[in-house]
């Protein structure tokens, strides 16, 4: 067992610096890496007294996309780019509707929404959902500059999140 292991075990709540820590310096094998930083980067936000919607909406969401990422990344220059779309389109229709589904059967309740989930997340989703159809039909081609405009607006979104609602 590594030291920080039995640090943590001894000490359910370790601090934002030792879990920082622990997030760059953890062992070198990459199952254990892949384990541990996701779940170093949830304990040091809640620490910080982050909100668990906020971590949902960016630490989890970020990481849960980077292979889209890459995917799309080395599918485009290939002249792939439906499966690069398909694979965009296809996996957020998965996660809504199959993830969010099965989630909600297996919680005999059903899950609870947050007022800001329900007020201004989802309604903005929504809304971007909305605005992507004009651009994907013109011309059926995303060109640079609605790329840029799409990164801006979730670098803005991203921001709103960290500064006014973390």
């Amino acid at each position: 067992m590594y030291l920080h292991q039995r640090w943590v075990q001894r000490w359910r709540t370790p601090s934002p610096w030792f879990t920082l820590a622990n997030a760059k310096a953890c062992p070198s094998s990459k199952s254990s890496r892949a384990s541990t930083a996701p779940a170093s980067a949830v304990d040091m936000t809640r620490s910080l007294g982050v909100s668990d919607a906020v971590v949902g909406l960016t630490i989890v969401a970020i990481g849960t996309s980077a292979p889209k990422l890459a995917t799309t990344i080395m599918d485009t220059p290939k002249n792939e780019r439906d499966i690069a779309i398909g694979n965009l389109i296809g996996s957020s229709t998965y996660n809504i509707l199959f993830i969010l589904g099965v989630t909600c059967l297996a919680t005999p309740s059903g899950v609870p929404v947050d007022a800001p989930l329900l007020h201004v997340d989802l309604p903005l989703a929504a809304l971007v959902a909305l605005l992507c159809v004009p651009i994907f039909v013109t011309d059926r081609r995303i060109s640079r500059l609605e790329g840029a405009l799409f990164v801006t607006a979730y670098a803005v979104y991203l921001g709103t999140l960290i500064f006014v609602r973390a």
